[in-house]
Parts: C-alpha cells; structure tokens; sequence
C-alpha cells in the first residue's frame, strides 16, 4: 500500500458564499486519492468608509494540520456606505485681470482635506464692486469683491427718462431734442461721464459721453424703461474720446426701437476707443429686446470711428453683434 502525499503548497480553500460563516481547506493528495478536509476558525474586521471608499468587512480564515498552517481572507465590501463628501462654504479667491476681476472658489471636504474642487466663476460689475456667482452641488455661492470707485457714475432709469447735464442737475421726464447739449460743452467740463436723453424721432434717444480724457465706468438701471429712436438714428448711441465700461442692469423689461440704425452705437471722437457693454438680465434678450420701426433688420451694435470697437455681453457671455438678438 502506498503511503499518502499531501500538496500542502497548494491547498484550496471553500467559502459559505452566503454570510460567510464557515470555510474550509482541502489539501490535495499528490497521487489523486482523498484530499484531507479541515474546517478553519473564522474571524472578522472592517475598515472605516471614508468620503469616496465604502465600509469592505474582511474574513479571515485559519487551520492547522499536521503541523502546517493555512491563511485564507476574503474582503467583501458593502455597498452604499461611503459618507460621501461634505463641501462647506467655498474660499473665493480674486485676481485682477486686464478688463476687471475673475474669480475662483475653491471647496474643502470637511472629512478629507485632500479632496479639493476648485472652480471658476461668473463675475459681474456692480455699483462698488464685483459679484461672484459659482454653481456647486445644486448650491448656490455668491461673494463681492469692494472696489474704490472713482469717476464712475450711477445712473437710472424708472419707468421713464433721466437727464443730467453738465452741472450734474438732473430732473425726470421727457424731453425732445431742444434739451441736449452740444459737444463742446462736454469737451470743456472736468467731470464724467453724463447721460442724456431725448424723445425726439428726429435725434438719438439714449445718449452716453466720455469726453473727460480717461476711462469713464458707468452703471445703468433700466426699470421697465422704453428706448425709441427716429427712422435715421440709433436708440442708444455712444460718444466718446476715450474708453468706457457700460453696466446696464435690466429690472423688468428694456424696450429699444430702432430704425436704419443698430440699437447700440459707438460714436469715437478719437483713435482706437474701445467700449465694452455689459448687460444683465434674468430674461435675456427676451427681456432686453428691440421693435424695429422699419422692416430692415438693424445690427444689434457697431463702432465707428478710428480703430473704435465695441463689445456687448449678455449675462457674462459675449454676443454677435451681426445677429438680430434683439
């Protein structure tokens, strides 16, 4: 009779696959006979979840025969026990840029230091300052940014028209074209910029100057506020000898006619003036929207001038000025 030979290098272990209360290891005979069949102790440990890592419970198992020893372990990890992240308020983080200011947020998972989102976000001029709007998490997280604000203007518009002239006397009402005043008043005063505006279908409605010899930044409220221009002139038109930030603030609606002419026009009274017009509405350009007065289509703004150019941004995003937004 032949004495049995076990393979103890290469024993094979069975697990209760169903709570994993039991396992054993069979060490096989080298010859093909009977293995030899040993139940093993079962003990058990789990890890901690973690913000992205579920709990895992391991199972280990141990045996002894003939004096030899066999380890076995199973990780079985549980599903949907992770904590998740847990983001508090962002850290804003502002650089100024060529054209104002940009914004980052940056989040910190309160669990795990390590996990970091940071993101971009929207940033719009304000009376005083810049705002920051960032989408996180179906959360909402705002910051300002405080500015110095020197010759800039604040100006509005409710519910019918404003006029400043150089004095800086304003009085409410309409006005025809009797009550604009010429160039060369403007040319002469130390301050800026001034709005002025007229009802005449004969002259431009909705008139800003910068003829101060520096960047002029005005702020502007349109509170249901109706725009109307002649068959020959531009419902907003501006005329400048140097740059201008334009920061037009839609409460309710904006109504701009236009005839031959784009609704937005940059008049420049010297070489390469630029003029961005930032405009926020919630409605976009369903609310901020122009009725022609002719069947011609009109661009939405043009520059002319010397090198002059314009830019018109809706909510943050810069638009076409060949297409017919309005």
């Amino acid at each position: 009779m032949i004495e049995p030979e076990y393979d103890y290098a290469n024993p094979v272990w069975t697990w209760d696959e169903e709570e994993y209360a039991w396992a054993t290891v069979s060490i096989p005979e080298i010859n093909g006979g009977e293995p030899i069949v040993v139940y093993a102790d079962i003990s058990t440990a789990q890890t901690l979840a973690s913000c992205e890592d579920n709990v895992v419970i391991i199972y280990s198992a141990s045996a002894v025969y003939d004096e030899h020893k066999f380890v076995d372990e199973l990780r079985v990890e549980q599903p949907d026990t992770a904590l998740g992240h847990s983001y508090g308020e962002p850290e804003f983080e502002w650089t100024e840029s060529g054209d104002g200011y940009t914004a980052t947020a940056t989040f910190v998972c309160e669990r795990d230091g390590s996990h970091v989102e940071i993101l971009n976000a929207q940033v719009y001029k304000e009376t005083g300052g810049y705002s920051a709007t960032v989408e996180f998490e179906e959360h909402i997280y705002e910051d300002f940014m405080p500015i110095e604000s020197s010759g800039e203007a604040v100006l509005s518009l409710n519910e019918g028209w404003i006029i400043i002239d150089p004095t800086g006397y304003a009085r409410s009402g309409n006005a025809d074209s009797g009550t604009l005043y010429d160039e060369q008043a403007f040319e002469s005063s130390e301050n800026f910029p001034y709005l002025i505006t007229g009802s005449s279908y004969s002259n431009d409605s909705l008139d800003v100057w910068n003829f101060s010899g520096k960047k002029a930044v005005v702020y502007m409220t349109l509170d249901n506020v109706f725009i109307e221009s002649g068959m020959w002139a531009t419902a907003f038109r501006i005329i400048a000898t140097n740059d201008m930030d334009i920061y037009i603030n839609v409460l309710g609606s904006a109504s701009i006619t236009a005839g031959n002419h784009p609704a937005i026009e940059l008049q420049a009274k010297s070489s390469g003036v630029h003029v961005n017009v930032y405009v926020t509405c919630d409605g976009g350009f369903d609310e901020f929207k122009c009725s022609r007065q002719d069947g011609n289509t009109p661009k939405v703004f043009k520059a002319e001038g010397d090198n002059a150019s314009i830019s018109l941004y809706m909510n943050g995003v810069e638009v076409d000025g060949d297409v017919n937004y309005l």
